[in-house]
C-alpha cells in the first residue's frame, strides 16, 4: 500500500557492499539485513527510489503501477540496469498480478504498507512545511496495524518484517517535466525536486530461483471507525527462466 500527501495521491492510499545470496525452494524466506546497505544502498535509499519510480508515469501510456491489475505492464518505468525490481500495492483493496514478467536474478523491493508526503503539485495555500511532512508520515505510519503486516513467498511465512519499518526518513522526488504523474491527470508544469518524508514497512528479497513462483503481501491501517480501515492484498504470480 502506499500513500502521499502531494495532490495527485491525496490522503492515505491503498503503499556499501552488494547484498547477495538467492533463495531456494523449500527453505524459510529472510529479508536482506534492513540494517545493512543492500546492493549499494539503504533501505531508505531504496525507498527513496521507488518513490521516483512511482512518479515516473507518463504519457502517453499512463500505466500507473498501482493500478495494473494483472501485472501486465510492471516492467515500465523500471530501471533495466539496476540489481534491484521494485513492487507495488495498490490503492487498497485486492490487486491479483499473474502477467507480471519479473526478470530473473534481480532482488526485489516492495512496501508491505507505506505513506510518503511533499508538496509535488500542491497549491501555494496548501504547501506544508518541512515539520508537517514529517508529522504527516509518522502520524499516518502509527496507524499501521503491525500485527496484519504479512509477506509470503512460495506461501512461506517471511519473518522479521518489523525489521524493516522506517518512520520516517527524508526523501528528494525528481519530476521531469512532462513526463511524471502529475501530466497524466491534467496538472502541468510541475517539475524540479521536492523535499518529502516517506515511512512504512519495507522488504528486500533476494533473488528467486529458477521455477514458479508467489509472493503475496500486505496489511491494513487503523482507524477510529472500523468500516474506515484500510486493507490492502496484493500478490504476484510468475516464472522465472
Amino acid at each position: 500500500m502506499a500513500g502521499s500527501r502531494s495532490a495527485i495521491l491525496g490522503a492515505l492510499l491503498a503503499l556499501a557492499l552488494p547484498g547477495c545470496g538467492s533463495q531456494t525452494h523449500g527453505e524459510a524466506v529472510e529479508l536482506l539485513d534492513p540494517a545493512a546497505p543492500q546492493y549499494g544502498k539503504t533501505y531508505a535509499e531504496w525507498a527513496e527510489q521507488w518513490i521516483n519510480y512511482i512518479y515516473r508515469v507518463s504519457p502517453p501510456d499512463c500505466e500507473s503501477p498501482f493500478l495494473d491489475t494483472t501485472g501486465g505492464s510492471c516492467q515500465s518505468y523500471q530501471d533495466p540496469e539496476s540489481p534491484v525490481f521494485f513492487l507495488v500495492g495498490n490503492f487498497g483493496g485486492v490487486s491479483r498480478r499473474s502477467d507480471c514478467p519479473i526478470p530473473a536474478g534481480k532482488a526485489l523491493f516492495l512496501p508491505i504498507l507505506n505513506v510518503w508526503g511533499d508538496n509535488a503539485g500542491v497549491t501555494p495555500d496548501r504547501i506544508a512545511t518541512d515539520a508537517e511532512l514529517k508529522s504527516y508520515v509518522e502520524s499516518t505510519f502509527d496507524t499501521i496495524d503491525r500485527d496484519s503486516l504479512r509477506l509470503l513467498v512460495d506461501r512461506r511465512s517471511v519473518s522479521g518484517l518489523a525489521r524493516g519499518a522506517i518512520r520516517s526518513a527524508p526523501y528528494v522526488a525528481q519530476l521531469e517535466p512532462g513526463k511524471n504523474q502529475y501530466d497524466c491527470v491534467g496538472i502541468d508544469d510541475v517539475q524540479g525536486e521536492f523535499q518529502g518524508y516517506q515511512s512504512g514497512f519495507w522488504a528486500m528479497l533476494a533473488p528467486l530461483p529458477a521455477g514458479h513462483h508467489l509472493i503475496e503481501f500486505g496489511g491494513h491501517v487503523t482507524s477510529a471507525t472500523p468500516s474506515n480501515d484500510l486493507p490492502l492484498d496484493i500478490s504476484y504470480t510468475f516464472d522465472l527462466d
